[in-house]
Parts: C-alpha cells; structure tokens; sequence
C-alpha cells in the first residue's frame, strides 16, 4: 500500500508539473495498483488515498488530453522486483543507496529488453525511410 500511495502522490505532482509546462497532451502507462483507485474512485478506494485520487482527477479534468493506458509489471522488472522486496515494510519510504542483490540480473535484463527497444525503433524508422 505504501508504493500506491507514492506512487500516486508522484503522480499528482508530475501532472502539476506537466500543466505547468503546458504539456498538455500526456500518455502514462501505469500498473493494475495504480489505475485500479483512479478507475474505481475516491470514495470506493482506501481513506489513505481519497485526497490524492480526488486531486489526480481534478486534474486529469482539465482542459488537456491525459490518456491512461494499462503497462504490465513486466514492463519494468526493477520496479517490480523493489515493490517485493519492500511489499512488508512498514516504513513510509525505502532508501537503496544500493542495488539489494537480488536486483542486479533484473537490472541487466532491463537494460538488454530497452535496447532491444531501441534497435527496433530504429529498424522500424530505417523500414519506414525507404
């Protein structure tokens, strides 16, 4: 629970900062946790997070384009694997100063699948030049 409700809060304050930056058309690809309080609303979420989804609606209702779209876990393994690592702690906030040990392989599998990526992005673009 303490991951959603950072999680959110993050998210609030980057679409402050977006508005802000007249960044008005936004795409966010978010987790189950995430879109689950935003979809159900606040009053059927938990009380830990009424203020904070009421806010991110408020926002999202602005005159700008906010699309939502559902990103599997397996999208980013190390955020993942540091939301098991820290799914019983008690603690507001977890502090790696470094990589548990656990997390190494998962760091180079995601550091191998993003550029994976971005060699195909760029053979896409080379497809599409010629």
């Amino acid at each position: 629970m303490v991951l959603v409700v950072a999680t959110l809060t993050t998210l609030k304050e980057a679409l402050v900062q977006a508005w802000h930056y007249h960044l008005h058309n936004l795409e966010l690809d978010l987790i189950d946790d995430i879109i689950a309080p935003l979809t159900t609303g606040p009053h059927q979420c938990k009380p830990s997070l009424t203020m904070i989804v009421i806010g991110i609606r408020e926002l999202s209702e602005r005159d700008w384009v906010v699309n939502i779209n559902y990103a599997h876990k397996s999208i980013n393994l190390v955020a993942a694997v540091l939301a098991n690592i820290n799914e019983d702690q008690t603690d507001d906030k977890a502090l790696h100063v470094f990589p548990p040990s656990g997390l190494h392989a998962t760091l180079d599998l995601d550091v191998e699948t993003f550029l994976y990526a971005q060699r195909l992005q760029e053979d896409i673009n080379n497809l599409l030049k010629d």
